[in-house]
């Protein structure tokens, strides 16, 4: 049996500052998951290939001050009312502050818009931004989304292989790692990186959080480069026979385990298929005990101190 003891001191400084109205302009948003974002077949009505992607918005503060309880709603696309959030996302997410200069990057997962074979696919996306500390209010128009109905077959890279951390409990961060393999890519092509396919996908349980290139075996880097790249990217130059690793983030919001496939291999001139995604699902499931087993905690006030004290039966690395 092991007895711990921690002494907090605390010091406390109060400061209170207003949020200043939203105006147009104070808060910019702009696409970072790349404007080629909805990738599908010819005939999107029949179901084939990938069904929901990524659409990441960064948010950024120029207003000069801090701005404090910022809200972001994905409205709807202009060619459409009836878009579709899938795995029960919510519309709207919250900054709780931003400094000002800062910004941040949510992304919200959507479902293909399908209008029919071949036409009438989106261009445009609707945001509207709110300042929920006094309702004001505008809506921003986001444009030149472009739908790819088929692409080269130098378009996509197989999933070499995928691994996922340790996932922690609710509230807490893991990595999801892909390693893509390209046989090449010229100048034009798309590469697409998104991390789950199925319409399935538990979006609201697991909130993607970043997206980032780690590494690179291609000759160049107009190709695919390290660092923030958008998961949709346009080729610039040309690569033979190369890898990428990629690892997406995901906050854990609640105790659902889920599934995602990662894209995989494009093909070209198929009929009624894009993608093939892989055969082994990936399994997204909270950790749900603690690495140790607590048998006895305490908490008492002392000299204006916090003094904590547990007992453990057991610890787990």
């Amino acid at each position: 049996m092991k007895k711990f003891y921690i002494i907090l001191s605390f010091i406390s400084l109060i400061t209170f500052q207003r949020a200043h109205a939203i105006v147009k302009g104070n808060i910019n948003l702009s696409i970072t998951t790349g404007n080629y974002f909805y990738v599908d077949h010819n005939n999107c009505g029949s179901g084939g290939g990938p069904r929901a992607a990524y659409l990441g918005i960064k948010i950024l503060n120029s207003s000069g001050v801090s701005q404090n309880n910022i809200s972001i709603e994905f409205v709807k696309y202009t060619d459409s009312v009836n878009y579709t959030l899938s795995g029960g996302q919510a519309a709207s997410q919250t900054i709780s502050s931003l400094a000002n200069n800062a910004n941040d990057t949510f992304f919200w997962y959507s479902a293909y818009p399908c209008f029919g074979s071949g036409s009438g696919y989106p261009t445009n996306v609707i945001f509207r931004v709110r300042d929920l500390d006094d309702n004001t209010n505008y809506l921003d128009t986001l444009t030149g989304l472009t739908t790819e109905e088929q692409i080269s077959s130098n378009g996509g890279g197989l999933v070499g292989t995928s691994q996922i951390t340790r996932q922690d409990p609710v509230g807490g961060i893991f990595s999801y790692k892909c390693t893509y393999n390209y046989p090449r890519l010229v100048a034009g092509d798309i590469s697409y990186m998104q991390p789950t396919t199925n319409l399935s996908f538990d979006a609201a349980s697991y909130q993607l959080e970043s997206a980032v290139i780690l590494s690179s075996t291609a000759n160049s880097a107009s190709c695919i480069p390290v660092g923030n790249s958008p998961m949709n990217y346009i080729v610039s130059g040309t690569c033979n026979s190369f890898n990428i690793t990629i690892e997406y983030s995901f906050r854990i919001k609640n105790n659902i385990n889920t599934t995602a496939y990662p894209y995989n291999s494009a093909t070209s001139g198929a009929v009624g298929l894009k993608y093939v995604i892989t055969t082994v699902p990936v399994v997204f499931s909270p950790s749900s005990t603690l690495p140790v087993e607590l048998i006895g905690y305490q908490a008492r006030i002392e000299n204006n101190m916090v003094i904590n004290t547990w007992t453990t039966a057991s610890e787990l690395n």
